[in-house]
């Protein structure tokens, strides 16, 4: 079987365990365990199945067992785990997926996680006893790449622990509860144990990730805390009791549900990302393209970096920070930099191909600067320089160590000339960093979280073999469903909060997940989220459900002019103008002379064929701004409707003289036609073909569109396609 065929016997057999199908799972498996040749688990089976039969037994019989429900769950987590395992028994052979790659290499060494932890200890106070005797340079680099390279093995080794021994999970624990070991290495294991459980799910592991939530080091428990969430949105379907005792453990910390709040919001904030590196890209490198023709030729490989101090001295670069469109865009970059957006994913997203990021757990190390890639890179006076902007809260440690091993690629007078800027700069960047020292743990959490999350999007976006991997930040994040294994204080707060957020930023659909999850008792006493949802559909045009829910509101709550105006759109939208032509109708009635309530009656009426009634709201249009051409044009046509010619040309010539479209000469055309004013008609059609980019199919596709109204006004139908065909036969 290859991989392909096997993860489909996989999700069958998900599929069947979800469903509580048991009898069903357990023949699935048996096939999988045949056409894979993995007889290692028949015994394990073997036990599940006589288990399975004494439980029907019994129930058969009519025996009354009140734990029958959970045990049939454990049925179904035990053959899951027991489908796991023969997958990644069969993978670890021949799959060239990296996780299957390091598993092969990790067994061939046959090595423990507690073997390699003692060589890893040993190294750590090598390095201690050579700093306290100041011994030689080359002798400390030597070791801090050996300790580096083993803490790569460890990562792995935890990464593919699946399935692990309960020696694995002891020595995993004891990582925890060892001084010699650095934070930064106990950090890094977090995400070895995400990855791993994202991979393969173990409850014992996953124990081991909840239990670290209540370390009294704020990193550790939070990025805990982060992996934990990312676990659960994956496997909620399938938590077992254990896992409910450790999750109601771990719920009584005081400031549990503050950091999962803050947690699920940071996560959701995530999904913003791609918006904002549009926004980045928008907001700069098209008003840098517009500057100059000769401005992206900066950018190219051959430009000479010594042209760099041209960018303070280029007029074009003054004119582009003088657009208001320009600024208003750097400020919306500003306040979501400020509001936790992840505003430099676009920037460091072209700096992950450094070796550096080969290595799988370098994507989730955190930055400290007695990493080699820092000491290789920059001298002591220069980590010293850039310390400062390296601690800002707004970088994350993936993009501190491409920022370093982007520097090896800068001649080096351009780097000194960087450092004496950066120099000079020391004083406002320590303000900076002293401003962002806030007392208050929960600052301190949000940023750590920020980072973090920040880390693992770039992994699972950015490395380049991504899709061997399970993106969770594909995940929904259904924190409905997170709320029945953890309850979760207010939650329709919650929801309202993360669905404004996904409004206010455009993500109608995300958005509509959330809102639509609020409690109807909620809906009932506050109906302005109804006008909300509706809002949503609108804008991904399911116009219905909008029209279902704007009118929900004003069952609820008065009417206002948003609303009816909102409703009368989804009714246009739909065909319903007599509905829409009614809203507009009321909402003239609240607010008067409003041209564009004006307009949209017009059109209304005009769509309905009522073109006095029409006429009469083009004419108030006109008067309320004559210089408009949006009136201009509906009067003209509603006039032409009505065969009143020579009032319609009046106001087709003003068009005209004006900056008339590809549609404003085909209209008056069709005027010039009515008025049997043959070469003048297909001149204007000419006019209108031109600026269809000279494209007669599409000429020809709105011109026949307008057939019905033509013919209204009394010409033929034949003559209409004489005239087209005589387009064809006269040169353009």
């Amino acid at each position: 079987m290859n991989r392909s065929e096997i993860m489909q016997r996989r999700q069958a057999i998900n599929n069947a365990l979800k469903s509580l199908h048991i009898h069903n799972a357990i023949e699935l498996i048996e096939s999988l365990q045949k056409d894979t040749a993995t007889a290692n688990f028949n015994t394990e089976l073997e036990n599940i199945k006589l288990e399975h039969n004494y439980l029907l037994k019994y129930f058969s019989a009519g025996v009354n067992d009140q734990q029958r429900g959970k045990i049939y769950q454990n049925f179904a987590n035990q053959l899951q785990r027991l489908t796991d395992k023969i997958i990644c028994e069969d993978l670890t052979k021949n799959d060239f997926n990296r996780y299957y790659t390091y598993k092969r290499i990790i067994k061939k060494k046959s090595q423990t996680l507690n073997e390699i932890l003692l060589k890893y200890e040993k190294v750590l106070k090598d390095i201690d006893l050579l700093y306290e005797a100041e011994s030689e340079i080359s002798l400390l680099t030597d070791l801090r790449q050996k300790k580096e390279q083993y803490e790569i093995d460890i990562f792995n080794y935890v990464w593919t622990i699946f399935p692990a021994t309960k020696d694995d999970l002891s020595a995993l624990s004891s990582i925890y509860n060892n001084d010699i070991y650095p934070l930064y290495f106990k950090e890094l294991l977090i995400s070895a144990i995400l990855l791993s459980l994202l991979e393969y799910y173990d409850d014992q592991l996953f124990i081991i990730l909840l239990s670290l939530y209540n370390s009294n080091d704020n990193k550790l428990s939070i990025k805990a805390l982060i992996a934990s969430l990312l676990v659960l949105f994956r496997v909620k379907d399938s938590v077992s009791q254990n896992i409910n005792l450790a999750l109601s453990a771990i719920s009584e910390n005081t400031e549990f549900y503050s950091d999962l709040k803050n947690i699920i919001l940071q996560l959701v904030k995530s999904k913003n990302t791609e918006r904002i590196s549009q926004k980045m890209q928008d907001a700069i490198m098209s008003n840098i393209k517009k500057a100059s023709p000769d401005f992206m030729k900066k950018f190219s490989s051959d430009a000479s970096l010594s042209d760099i101090n041209d960018f303070e001295s280029n007029p074009e670069w003054k004119k582009i920070f003088e657009n208001d469109e320009f600024t208003s865009k750097i400020e919306e970059i500003n306040r979501l930099q400020m509001e936790g957006g992840d505003v430099f994913a676009s920037t460091f997203c072209h700096l992950k191909s450094f070796p550096f990021f080969e290595h799988i757990s370098n994507w989730f190390l955190p930055f400290h600067t007695s990493h080699s890639l820092v000491k290789n890179s920059l001298n002591d006076k220069e980590i010293q320089m850039i310390d400062i902007m390296l601690g800002s809260k707004f970088l994350c440690d993936s993009d501190k160590y491409s920022f370093v091993a982007s520097l090896n690629s800068v001649p080096y007078s351009q780097r000194e000339m960087m450092m004496s800027q950066l120099n000079e700069q020391n004083i406002a960047l320590n303000e900076l960093k002293a401003s962002e020292l806030q007392s208050e743990s929960k600052i301190t959490k949000e940023t750590i979280a920020n980072n973090y999350i920040q880390n693992l999007y770039r992994f699972f976006k950015f490395y380049r073999n991504k899709n061997e991997y399970f993106d969770p930040f594909t995940s929904k994040f259904d924190i409905i469903e997170l709320h029945k294994l953890i309850h979760i204080d207010n939650i329709n707060d919650l929801l309202m909060l993360i669905g404004e957020f996904n409004l206010k930023n455009e993500l109608y659909s995300d958005a509509l997940f959330y809102l639509n999850s609020i409690d109807n008792y909620v809906l009932s006493e506050n109906p302005i989220i109804h006008q909300k949802i509706g809002f949503c559909y609108q804008n991904i045009g399911e116009y219905l459900l909008a029209i279902e829910h704007y009118k929900k509101y004003e069952l609820l709550f008065n009417k206002d002019l948003w609303n009816l105006k909102h409703l009368a759109v989804c009714y246009k939208a739909t065909k319903q103008i007599e509905n829409a032509l009614k809203c507009y109708l009321e909402a003239d009635e609240i607010a008067p002379d409003n041209i564009n309530t004006t307009l949209n009656i017009g059109h209304c009426y005009l769509e309905l064929g009522k073109y006095n009634d029409a006429i009469k709201y083009y004419y108030k249009a006109n008067y309320l701004d004559p210089s408009s051409p949006r009136s201009c044009r509906p009067l003209s046509w509603c006039l032409f409707m009505m065969k009143e010619f020579s009032q319609s040309e009046n106001y087709y010539s003003k068009i005209i003289s004006q900056s008339p479209t590809a549609v404003d000469y085909l209209n008056y055309g069709h005027l010039k036609f009515a008025k049997n004013e043959i070469p003048e008609a297909i001149s204007c059609y000419k006019k209108a073909i031109e600026l269809y980019n000279n494209s007669i199919a599409k000429f020809e596709e709105s011109y026949l569109a307008d057939s019905t109204s033509m013919i209204q006004v009394g010409i033929s139908a034949s003559d209409i396609h004489i005239l087209l065909d005589s387009l064809y036969h006269t040169e353009i």
